[in-house]
């Protein structure tokens, strides 16, 4: 079972969100702070701070970041900060478009460090999540297909 960290801006019911991660089979890790991630971050003590380890669990599976991709997102100070350091360990991240969500586009950041980009549904999370052989997947609010964002990777 993939470890799931999750992290969200305010207007997201968190217990919905843990029912569809739950439904599609990735229920969320409890033991994980991501904002308290994001503050050693932008400490940029990265590399040197035990707390902070590479995106695999003890069972080997890789860590997945779920984002919700609130509007909110765009004046969140701390979204570049928790992405760039999820992206540096190696973890998956993958954005899921609000309930009911018909408009909108993911903030800058996202763009920049995401891997899917998906509806709120159980189906489309569990393929970006569990889909290790699928293609990334980045879909608008209403899951028509979009063109994948600009993303760099650094090499370590």
């Amino acid at each position: 079972m993939p470890h799931v960290k999750i992290y969200h801006g305010k207007g997201v019911d968190e217990e919905q969100l843990k029912k569809l991660l739950e439904e599609a089979g990735c229920a969320p890790a409890d033991d994980v702070d991501v904002e308290e991630e994001a503050a050693i971050e932008a400490d940029e003590t990265l590399a040197d701070d035990p707390v902070i380890e590479d995106c695999d669990n003890t069972q080997g599976e890789p860590e997945t970041l779920v984002v919700v991709l609130n509007p909110e997102l765009g004046d969140d100070d701390q979204l570049e900060g928790v992405l760039k350091g999820a992206t540096a360990r190696g973890c998956i991240i993958v954005g899921v478009w609000p309930k009911g969500t018909i408009s909108g586009t993911a903030p800058p950041p996202f763009k920049k460090y995401s891997s899917d980009q998906v509806v709120w549904d159980v189906e489309a999370v569990r393929k970006a999540i569990c889909g290790s052989e699928n293609e990334p997947a980045y879909q608008d609010p209403k899951g028509a297909p979009q063109p994948a964002p600009d993303t760099p990777r650094h090499c370590c």
